[in-house]
């Protein structure tokens, strides 16, 4: 369960951090690439639908297998966010996670989360 502006799903993406010559790091180092997030914003007047949030942040970072070295290179960031409404008996899917809305109030929303969770963290 989640409240009005509370959060439903957060995904933290990453990816390998390269190593010196460009491939995977043999130690398993893994680099931030963004995140998104899904809020819950209330109920539309008219009962059938909800409004929604997605918030997307994407990381550019320069960070390599020499961060062990000290130098965690540099990194920017961008960020945008998305408001929309979702009927409430149709499930929303987003990065391999679909999000099942079981009940929505006013002031809670009620969901059941299902897919690869593990494999985006």
């Amino acid at each position: 369960q989640t409240y009005v502006g509370g959060t439903i799903l957060k995904l933290e993406l990453a990816e390998s951090l390269p190593n010196a010559f460009g491939r995977a790091d043999i130690y398993g180092g893994r680099r931030p690439t963004g995140s998104i997030e899904l809020k819950y914003l209330g109920l539309v007047s008219d009962g059938g639908a909800m409004k929604l949030r997605v918030l997307s942040t994407d990381v550019r970072t320069t960070e390599d297998w020499r961060r062990r070295l000290g130098n965690k290179g540099t990194v920017t960031s961008s960020a945008d966010a998305v408001d929309f409404e979702q009927n409430l008996n149709q499930p929303f899917e987003i990065e391999g996670v679909t999000v099942h809305f079981l009940k929505a109030e006013s002031a809670r929303l009620s969901y059941r989360l299902t897919g690869q969770l593990a494999s985006k963290r």
